[in-house]
């Protein structure tokens, strides 16, 4: 009976996925992923490499060998966000930008583009000076915030490195922005030239008529390891994901449309309903506080963490009374006590903290990217894996209570190492209110095939998503070592089918997933592979197959003509890379079938 259930599903999914394509005016149209831009390009003869890094005064960064600069220059293959800005220019002409922050190594670089579009869509780039915001602005994330605490507890250089856990972690790349190396840093230097709560905001970059950037960090949308944010269709609502471990969900109401310079802060309580594939939740939403951005900066320039709480030690599985506990940032369990006055700082300069001090749930492992479905009114977004705090009292499926001691242990699941995609439907202000799994990556069942650990025909690590309205298609982007090479998939809502569209080299992830819907009667997916050759796969790039290890931004496109009445698509997947040749290459899916259904809805 079981078998004879299965396979009547089966059918009926085959039949579902059949009916979609019932109209002879489908349009098949041609794909393949075009590359843009590589890093080390020259931008102009002679001059900077796609992704080399600057200091303070402008003047080249140098790579670090034994404590102090070499004479290679400091270039990154790693863009991430790369989005599409149309510039109005007057007499209803636009330019188009391409703005392209990069994520690794310390200090981060950015980078501005204009571009010319052919006919056919076609991009190219000229020499010029997160998420795309609805009035084409670039917002940003800067991930993995500094923990302050350390800063303010350290008397000299040495307890500092200690409290850090041996070393300087990102803080020595970063402060050689401040031409700052190991061989000439004091703790005097390294305290006046380093700020922490300077760093962990979302920063917005509009590009103004002649392509020069105006740039604003946004202190009102908190602080803490932000993968990026969403600006919903209210034009007042932002989402922020938290990427790391033991982190939360937040969401800023701007006071006024456009404008992120003041508005209220609050952080989400999840409450299980089910552990069941991936889970699900009710979400209830705690109020962290209202916010002006110049008081803010000015606030975070003279605060430090001790300012804002109190501390005690976390002993025999409790705090001192007046303490809270919570476990937060794989920080582990802390005993904290606001001081009087501080809600505010603590709020904007320590969000994470401070959510779970007012009992919001900071459980969840690598929030991901995050992306909007009008027509169901809800959200995507990508856990990259269930573990840690998203267990029970566990890690990685072994028992272990690191990660739930102190805290509320509101979020109880299996461990799944491959991740899950979630979907959050919003209520008429744009909150969310609850959080099912769409779609969870898979062992693979072949326990032999130790290249990947997670299922081939389905994902792994879900990290940047984008959705396409006109196609019902959800794009899911890999960041995974379970994947010997990572994908792009195409995800239908309505049948569950995905298809590969884009596969990465070696060592390679995909960025920058997210689409454009019309740039001059022209849609766009932008991707990028980041990283090539990257660890465990440095010895791949020295093999006569390679492509070499400079990032790679790119795009698929087609034009808008062709998606009027468009209710689906079939796309025409790749398959999983097989051959060492493959494993090389970028490859991209060359054709999709867009469906049409005249005078119904789909």
């Amino acid at each position: 009976m079981r078998f004879a259930i299965a396979a009547a599903l089966v059918a009926l999914l085959a039949v579902c996925a059949a009916a979609k394509k019932q109209d002879k005016r489908d349009v098949e149209v041609q794909l393949g992923f075009n590359t843009l831009l590589r890093t080390s390009a020259r931008l102009t003869p002679g001059g900077l490499a796609f992704g080399q890094v600057l200091n303070h005064d402008s003047q080249p960064v140098y790579v670090t060998k034994n404590g102090s600069p070499a004479t290679e220059l400091l270039i990154s293959n790693e863009p991430d966000f790369s989005s599409l800005l149309e510039v109005n220019v007057g007499k209803g002409k636009k330019k188009l930008f391409l703005s392209t922050h990069f994520e690794s190594p310390r200090p981060a670089t950015h980078y501005i583009a204009e571009l010319e579009q052919k006919e056919d869509g076609k991009l190219l780039w000229i020499p010029c000076a997160g998420s795309r915001t609805p009035w084409q602005s670039h917002l940003a994330g800067e991930e993995y915030e500094p923990d302050a605490r350390p800063f303010s507890e350290a008397t000299d250089l040495a307890s500092l490195k200690s409290k850090l856990g041996g070393g300087y972690g990102d803080i020595e790349g970063f402060v050689r922005f401040f031409s700052l190396y190991p061989s000439n840093i004091t703790f005097n230097n390294l305290k006046a030239k380093f700020n922490p709560y300077r760093y962990g905001h979302i920063v917005e970059t509009r590009v103004e008529k002649d392509g020069t950037p105006a740039v604003e960090k946004w202190y009102t949308i908190g602080r803490a390891a932000w993968e990026m944010a969403l600006t919903m269709p209210d034009e007042r609502t932002v989402y922020a994901t938290d990427d790391g471990t033991n982190v939360g969900f937040f969401r800023f109401v701007a006071d006024k449309p456009r404008d992120f310079s003041s508005g209220k802060l609050y952080a989400a309580k999840f409450t299980q309903t089910s552990a069941a594939n991936g889970g699900s939740f009710t979400l209830n939403w705690i109020k962290l506080g209202e916010g002006d951005n110049e008081q803010l900066k000015k606030l975070a320039a003279v605060t430090a963490f001790a300012d804002i709480f109190e501390t005690a030690p976390f002993t025999a599985g409790a705090c001192p009374a007046g303490f809270k506990s919570i476990n937060q940032d794989d920080v582990g369990a802390e005993c904290l006590k606001l001081r009087p006055g501080m809600a505010t700082a603590a709020a904007f300069l320590e969000t994470r903290r401070y959510a779970a001090y007012l009992g919001a749930t900071v459980e969840f492992s690598k929030w991901e990217g995050i992306t909007w479905d009008p027509s169901r009114r809800q959200l995507y977004t990508a856990m990259s894996s269930v573990r840690q705090g998203m267990e029970d009292n566990a890690n990685s499926g072994s028992p272990n209570t690191r990660y739930d001691i102190g805290g509320p242990n509101h979020v109880r699941l299996p461990y799944n190492k491959c991740g899950c995609v979630y979907s959050l439907p919003v209520d008429r202000q744009y909150a969310a209110t609850s959080m099912t799994a769409v779609v969870c990556g898979r062992n693979n069942p072949n326990t032999t095939d130790t290249a990947n650990p997670c299922a081939l025909d389905g994902i792994a690590n879900p990290d940047n998503v984008a959705f396409i309205p006109e196609l019902d298609t959800l794009l899911i982007a890999e960041d995974t070592e379970n994947h010997e090479n990572d994908v792009l998939w195409a995800h239908d809502i309505e049948t569950g089918n995905q298809e590969r569209i884009l596969t990465t080299p070696y060592g390679a992830e995909v960025t920058s997933a997210y689409y454009y819907p019309d740039v001059n009667e022209h849609a766009y997916i932008m991707a990028v592979a980041q990283h090539p050759y990257e660890s465990p796969f440095t010895a791949k790039a020295n093999e006569p197959e390679s492509s070499g290890i400079d990032g790679t931004v790119g795009y698929f496109t087609w034009s808008t003509k062709d998606m009027k009445h468009a209710v689906g698509a079939e796309w025409e997947g790749i398959d999983y890379s097989k051959t060492n040749a493959e494993k090389h290459k970028i490859r991209g899916a060359q054709k999709m079938t867009i469906l049409k259904k005249f005078g119904e809805s789909r």
